[in-house]
C-alpha cells in the first residue's frame, strides 16, 4: 500500500514539474498602445501591437471604425524565439465617437504550442474640443467733446475757451464770407460745422458741433457773427496825379506832398475806390498856379457818414530866367540841371508803337500787341547817370489790359518820376500753316488710296473675264468634242449594219446555190 502511495506521489511530481516546464516555455505575452486615446476628429494616432518570447506569430489589427493604414498584419511561420515582435498601424477617424482597435491572432512559443491573443484592445475618443471664448477687455471710449481751438478768417477772435461755448463777432459790409476753423482735444472726435460760410447782411448764427470717441458725448459751440448792413469803408484803394504821379500810397496815410517842374499847368488827380457804393469829391483836372497848391480828395462811405480826406501838396516850381552865362557858369548850371532832372529822355517798345509819342513829361501810354508777345522789349535812355530805373508788371500779359509801370528816381535828391503804360494784349493770328501742310498730306495720301483702289478692282475685273472666256472655251471645246464623237459613232454603226446586210446576201446566194445543186 505503501508503495503504491509513494508510486502516485512521484507521479503527481513530475506532472506538476512538466506543467511548470511547459509554462516557461509558452511564456509569450502581448500587448497594444496608442500613441493618445482622446483626439479631435482628423486627427493621426500611431498604433502599436507586440508580443514577446515567441517563435512564430499571425497577428493583425482590426478596428471598429475610422480608417486604419499601414501595417495591420504581420506573420512569420517558424523561426528562433524572439524576445520582441512590433506590429505598428496609424488610425484616423473624422467623425466624433469611440472606436476599439483591437490585436488578434496566434503565437507558438518553443515548444510549437499556439497560443491564441485575445482581450487585447484600446479605445480611442474622438471628440471635438470645447471652445473656450475669451472675452475682449472692454475699451473705454473718449467722451471728450471739447476743443482746443476755434475761430474765423478773417476778423478772428482771440478770447476761446474750450468751456465757453458761445462767440461773438463783428465785420464790416464787404466781408461776404468767412472760413470757421476748429481744432480737436481728441483726436477721435468729430467736428461738424466748420469750413466757408456765406454772410447775410446784419447777424449769422454758425453751429460747431463736436462728438466724442464713444458716439454719445457732445459738445455745440455757436459763433455769431454780424456783418454791417452798410459799409462804413471810406478808404481808398489808390490815390495818384498825371502825371508826375507819386508811388508811396498808403491808404492809411491822408497827406502827401509833391513837386513839379514849371512847365506842369494841369495835373489829373485819379482815385480807386475799395467798394463800388463810395462816392467820391475832388478828383480829375486840376490847374496849378506857380508854388503851393492843395487839393483835398474827399471819400464818403455807403452809411453817407463816415468820410474820410486825402490832401495833396502840389509844388510847381518858379520859373527860372537865366541870364547870357559865362561858359563856367554855363557848366555849373549843367551839373545842377542834371541833378535836378527826374525821369528818362528816351522810350520805345521794339515791336509795337507807343501812343503817344513819348515825351519826358508826358507819363501816360498806351500800347497795342498780341498774345505772341509775353512782355514788352523797351529802348530807353536815362536823363543822367544818377537816374535809377525800375520797371514793374511787364511780364506774364494776359488777353486785355496789363500795366507796365516805370520808375525813375534821382539818387542824389531822391525825387521820382513815375511813367505808365497800358499794354492792350489781343489775340493774334492763328498760324494754320502746319495744318493746311497736314490737310495737303493727308488729300494727297487719300488720292494715291483711291489710284490703288482702281487698279486693284480693274485687276479684278480682267481676272474675272479672262476666267469667264476661259471656261467658255473649253466648254466650247468639250461641246465640240462630243458632236464628233456622235458622227463617228453613227458611222461605225452604219457600217456594221452594211456588213450584216452584205453577210446576209452572201449566205442567201450560198443557200441559193446548195439548193441548185441538190436540185440537179
Amino acid at each position: 500500500m505503501k508503495k503504491i502511495i509513494i508510486r502516485v506521489v512521484f507521479i503527481f511530481i513530475f506532472i506538476y514539474i512538466g506543467i511548470v516546464c511547459n509554462n516557461k516555455s509558452l511564456g509569450a505575452s502581448a500587448s497594444i498602445s496608442s500613441s493618445a486615446k482622446n483626439v479631435e476628429p482628423g486627427t493621426t494616432v500611431t498604433i502599436t501591437g507586440s508580443v514577446s518570447n515567441t517563435e512564430a506569430w499571425n497577428l493583425s489589427l482590426k478596428s471598429s471604425g475610422g480608417t486604419l493604414t499601414g501595417t495591420t498584419s504581420n506573420t512569420d511561420a517558424a523561426g528562433e524565439e524572439v524576445s520582441k515582435q512590433v506590429i505598428s498601424a496609424t488610425f484616423v477617424a473624422n467623425s466624433e465617437g469611440k472606436y476599439t482597435i483591437s490585436l488578434e491572432g496566434e503565437v507558438t512559443g518553443s515548444d510549437l504550442v499556439k497560443q491564441k491573443v485575445t482581450g487585447k484592445s484600446v479605445e480611442i475618443t474622438v471628440a471635438k474640443k470645447e471652445e473656450v471664448k475669451v472675452e475682449a477687455p472692454k475699451v473705454t471710449k473718449s467722451s471728450d467733446a471739447t476743443l482746443k481751438n476755434l475761430g474765423i478768417k478773417p476778423y478772428d477772435f482771440n478770447n476761446f475757451k474750450s468751456g465757453n461755448t458761445s462767440y461773438s463777432v463783428s465785420v464790416p459790409y464787404e466781408t461776404s464770407k468767412i472760413e470757421v476753423y476748429a481744432q480737436k482735444n481728441d483726436s477721435k472726435a468729430t467736428v461738424t460745422g466748420t469750413g466757408t460760410k456765406t454772410l447775410e447782411l446784419g447777424e449769422n448764427k454758425f453751429n460747431v458741433k463736436v462728438t466724442a470717441e464713444d458716439g454719445k458725448t457732445t459738445k455745440t459751440y455757436t459763433i455769431t457773427v454780424n456783418r454791417a448792413k452798410i459799409s462804413t469803408v471810406a478808404t481808398l484803394k489808390n490815390l495818384g496825379i498825371k502825371p508826375h504821379d507819386f508811388s508811396n500810397y498808403k491808404s492809411s496815410v491822408t497827406k502827401y506832398n509833391i513837386s513839379v517842374p514849371y512847365d506842369t499847368e494841369k495835373i489829373e488827380i485819379y482815385a480807386e475806390k475799395n467798394n463800388s457804393k463810395q462816392t467820391i469829391a475832388g478828383i480829375g483836372e486840376k490847374k496849378l498856379n506857380v508854388g503851393e497848391n492843395t487839393f483835398d480828395v474827399k471819400v464818403t462811405a455807403e452809411d453817407g457818414k463816415t468820410t474820410k480826406t486825402y490832401t495833396l501838396l502840389i509844388n510847381r516850381k518858379e520859373e527860372v530866367i537865366e541870364e547870357e552865362p559865362k561858359e563856367d557858369k554855363i557848366k555849373e548850371n549843367e551839373a545842377t540841371n542834371v541833378q535836378n532832372v527826374i525821369g528818362i529822355t528816351k522810350l520805345e517798345v521794339i515791336g509795337a508803337t507807343l501812343t503817344p509819342k513819348f515825351s519826358n513829361n508826358v507819363y501816360s501810354y498806351t500800347v497795342e500787341i498780341t498774345d505772341e508777345m509775353k512782355e514788352l522789349e523797351l529802348a530807353l535812355d536815362k536823363s543822367s547817370d544818377k537816374i535809377n530805373v525800375e520797371i514793374a508788371g511787364n511780364e506774364n500779359f494776359r488777353l486785355g489790359e496789363n500795366v507796365v509801370t516805370i520808375l525813375a528816381t534821382n539818387t542824389e535828391n531822391g525825387k521820382k518820376s513815375t511813367y505808365q503804360i497800358v499794354v492792350d494784349v489781343k489775340q493774334g493770328k492763328i498760324d494754320t500753316t502746319a495744318l493746311n501742310a497736314i490737310m495737303t498730306t493727308a488729300h494727297s495720301n487719300l488720292e494715291k488710296q483711291k489710284i490703288i483702289v482702281y487698279i486693284t478692282v480693274g485687276l479684278i475685273l480682267i481676272l474675272i473675264i479672262a476666267y469667264i472666256i476661259e471656261k467658255y472655251r473649253l466648254q466650247s471645246k468639250d461641246d465640240s468634242d462630243d458632236e464628233d464623237s456622235e458622227e463617228t459613232d453613227t458611222y461605225i454603226e452604219d457600217e456594221i449594219d452594211e456588213d450584216d446586210n452584205k453577210n446576209e446576201e452572201e449566205k442567201g446566194i450560198e443557200k441559193t446555190h446548195t439548193k441548185g445543186k441538190r436540185f440537179k
